[in-house]
């Protein structure tokens, strides 16, 4: 009974492998931005793991630009914007993105979209928040540094009101570890352990 219980572990780990693209064509391991994704600029990795996770608080999204007035304006060189020491906080709940406030919610709107089309119709979540990341360079293509994604902890976004500000909150699910990632470190020999 344990040999077939074995064989039977085997095949789908053999399967799984299978279903893996291992290419460049994949976002989990040669990541781009994209209008898919939304890049943070202001938090550090370990914070928002602590701030989403271990304490289990909601995070709210804010642009980082200013809305473009008038594009004929010609900006003077030596005006600078205003430095944001928010940035250095540690607690901060907020997840700024290079983005204007109308560039933001457009975004974050199509990303929100997205994401419950794909739960409604398929039935499973593709909204994942990236928590650090790995500079690599495939064999093949010795001259280009990808990046991929460690961490993935599987969130929601909401909306209280049209116009208002996204959140973001973790669903409570499992918090995965990059499998794509896993398995071509694995062809080279090198093991990356299960978060």
């Amino acid at each position: 009974m344990a040999s077939s219980s074995k064989k039977i572990a085997k095949e789908f780990y053999n399967l799984r492998k299978n279903l893996l693209d291992l290419t460049l064509r994949n976002q989990l391991l040669n990541f781009k931005p994209r209008n898919k994704t939304l890049t943070i600029t202001n938090q550090s990795p370990t914070n928002v793991y602590k701030t989403l996770v271990l304490q289990d608080y909601t995070m709210t999204f804010a642009p980082n630009k200013k809305e473009e007035k008038d594009s004929s304006r010609i900006r003077n060189i030596w005006e600078h914007p205003s430095l944001d020491l928010s940035i250095f906080k540690d607690g901060d709940r907020t997840l700024r993105a290079d983005l204007s406030p109308s560039e933001l919610q457009k975004r974050l709107f199509y990303i929100d979209r997205q994401a419950k089309t794909m739960l409604q119709e398929q039935g499973y979540n593709i909204l994942y928040l990236a928590v650090g990341f790995l500079k690599w360079k495939d064999g093949h293509k010795p001259k280009q540094n990808n990046l991929a994604p460690l961490i993935l902890i599987p969130v929601e976004m909401e909306r209280k009101k049209v116009g208002k500000s996204f959140t973001l909150n973790w669903t409570s699910e499992e918090i995965k570890t990059n499998i794509s990632l896993k398995a071509k470190l694995l062809e080279d020999g090198i093991q990356l352990p299960d978060f």
